[in-house]
């Protein structure tokens, strides 16, 4: 196998970055033990001195890693102790939206196409009585938005990349209504920030989320649906799922997925255990048989939910004792 020394130190921070975390939800260390990783900064002058040191020499990429080691300790004890919110450090401040909201708003068929494509801001969708949507933000960066009675496209305006500690503009905020009335499909991808997908009594076909160094929450609480995908880079979601029968996937790469599943619903989740994933199904009484975790009810159970669970430096937790809300 060939390491490729350009995206060495990347691969090594993002390890760290979800596996302190995820020692700290296994037990194996406290969070108040992760938090004092901050006492390493040094180690950054450190390994920048390596890295002169050996300057135009193969063992220079040593202080490359001590500095990514350094960072991902750091990081990943923060995150543990519950000190950074991924969406806001990602982000700039909120001045923006003290300004007078801009307004847009239409009407959907009984099925439609949503998708919403956020970057360094919030999003809060909930769902209104009648056929309309609606749209208020802020009035220095309106979103560009597409929308016809089928298929309704809300995308931040200007260039796509994440900011990151503030740089890449102020934080927008979009507040949106969509209507119980329709059927629809709904994708959000969000791009530092964070999300609130307040879906209960909603009607869907598939609810698909990206997050990107963010925190999203959903709930589904007396919603239809028949499929949801859900994937998590470096950040953490919270899900509650409904009482319909599912099928989809949960991805978790360096963070965390928190689901919450009503009672009496049979429950499968295959998965994909390595040394960086942590699964709790078994506190939650389902049966292992290989990869495949089930519920002793689910096959005579008259609602399934049935997942396919990925963690890489990560982890999925089911019916948290905090809940998911």
């Amino acid at each position: 196998m060939r390491i490729d020394r350009r995206f060495l130190g990347w691969g090594v921070f993002f390890i760290l970055l979800g596996s302190v975390p995820l020692a700290v939800r296994s037990g194996l260390v406290t969070s108040d033990v992760a938090g004092m990783a901050l006492r390493l900064w040094p180690l950054l002058l450190v390994g920048a001195g390596i890295g002169l040191v050996l300057r135009e020499r193969r063992a220079a990429a040593i202080g490359g890693l001590v500095v990514a080691v350094t960072f991902g300790l750091i990081g990943g004890g923060l995150l543990a102790g519950g000190w950074i919110d991924l969406g806001s450090l990602a982000c700039g401040d909120t001045g923006s939206n003290a300004l007078q909201p801009q307004q847009v708003s239409g009407t959907l068929d009984a099925a439609a196409r949503v998708t919403l494509e956020q970057r360094c801001g919030d999003v809060n969708v909930q769902m209104v009585d009648g056929t309309g949507w609606s749209l208020a933000s802020g009035a220095d960066r309106v979103p560009d938005v597409t929308a016809s009675s089928t298929d309704l496209r809300i995308r931040s305006s200007g260039g796509r990349g994440i900011g990151l500690l503030g740089i890449g503009g102020p934080r927008q905020t979009w507040d949106i209504n969509l209507p119980r009335s329709s059927t629809i499909d709904l994708s959000t991808t969000l791009n530092a920030g964070t999300g609130h997908l307040d879906l209960g009594t909603g009607h869907f076909g598939t609810v698909s989320t990206t997050v990107n160094a963010g925190d999203m929450w959903i709930d589904l609480a007396g919603a239809v649906a028949t499929q949801v995908e859900v994937r998590v880079n470096a950040g953490d979601t919270r899900i509650v799922l409904p009482a319909s029968s599912i099928t989809g996937s949960l991805t978790v790469n360096a963070g965390s997925i928190e689901m919450c599943t009503p009672a009496g619903v049979g429950l499968r989740f295959t998965t994909n255990e390595n040394i960086t994933s942590s699964f709790d199904f078994g506190s939650s009484g389902l049966q292992k048989s290989g990869s495949t975790w089930t519920s002793p009810d689910f096959a005579t159970a008259a609602v399934r939910i049935d997942l396919s669970t990925t963690a890489n430096a990560g982890s999925i937790a089911l019916n948290p004792t905090r809940g998911c809300r």
